[in-house]
């Protein structure tokens, strides 16, 4: 029996689709589990102070997900880039008069609207970007106090952010 071109493709056809459904039926843990999951690990990002991480940090941080700062950015204390389901992304902390505000900004995630967080002691929202077909972004606060700025930071975030490529 000879095999011939149409067969061999035919097969990793077949092979390449069976392997998108099972990927399809893998569970991934929902947004918001994920996220609270991910605050434990690094605690110290709550530290309440008015020392800037430097804009060369800050800058570093956020070409390494292809994205680049606007004026308007909040008091940024706090920027690193985290593993997160799958992708490097930004992990910034800014301080509001009644605390910090963990921002993730999550430009492989898609959400067609405000999405609520309040798990795990932890409060806070997902947002679309702009332009909803580019990623979002996550605020949350451990403080409910600082949960009444969660709405401002939004939206100074989320202007300041731009996604370059």
């Amino acid at each position: 029996m000879s095999f011939t071109r149409r067969h061999v493709l035919t097969a990793i056809t077949a092979a390449a689709l069976l392997g998108a459904a099972i990927w399809s039926l893998y569970p991934r843990p929902a947004l918001a589990s994920a996220l609270v999951a991910h605050m434990a690990h690094e605690p110290q990002s709550w530290a309440r102070t008015e020392v800037p991480v430097t804009d060369s940090t800050l800058g570093a941080v956020l070409a390494r997900s292809g994205l680049a700062l606007n004026p308007g950015m909040p008091l940024v204390t706090y920027a690193h880039s985290c593993w997160f389901r799958g992708w490097f992304v930004p992990h910034l902390v800014v301080q509001t008069a009644r605390g910090p505000v963990t921002v993730l900004v999550l430009r492989h995630e898609r959400v067609a609207r405000a999405m609520p967080v309040d798990e795990g002691g932890y409060r806070g929202v997902v947002v679309p970007a702009s332009d909803c077909k580019r990623g979002a972004f996550a605020l949350l606060v451990r403080d409910a106090g600082a949960a009444a700025d969660v709405t401002e930071v939004a939206v100074r975030v989320t202007a300041a952010v731009r996604f370059v490529d």
